[in-house]
């Protein structure tokens, strides 16, 4: 018994790695191609042109620097802790 178990087990391992590999697209993985390109700038003060280039930051927004550390009443100071429920 023990015997025909193993030839199954291994007939079963062996049909799972002989097995033809699922058939793909052709362009599968291919880049989306050069009109969805765009350069790296070479530094981060060159690709800072300024707030009306940034479409995700608000009029409201504050520099860090002006930012009142001991009014956050963190309970590390200087460490924000993020979290999600």
């Amino acid at each position: 018994m023990k015997t025909f178990v193993l030839a199954l087990i291994i007939g079963i391992v062996a049909t799972i790695g002989l097995a033809a590999p699922a058939g793909a697209q052709v362009d599968q993985c291919a880049p989306p191609g050069l009109e969805s390109a765009s350069a790296l700038p070479t530094t981060l003060a060159a690709a800072a042109t300024g707030p009306a280039a940034d479409k995700y930051t608000t009029a409201t927004v504050r520099p860090l620097d002006s930012v009142d550390l001991n009014a956050l009443g963190l309970s590390q100071p200087g460490t924000l802790t993020v979290g999600t429920l």
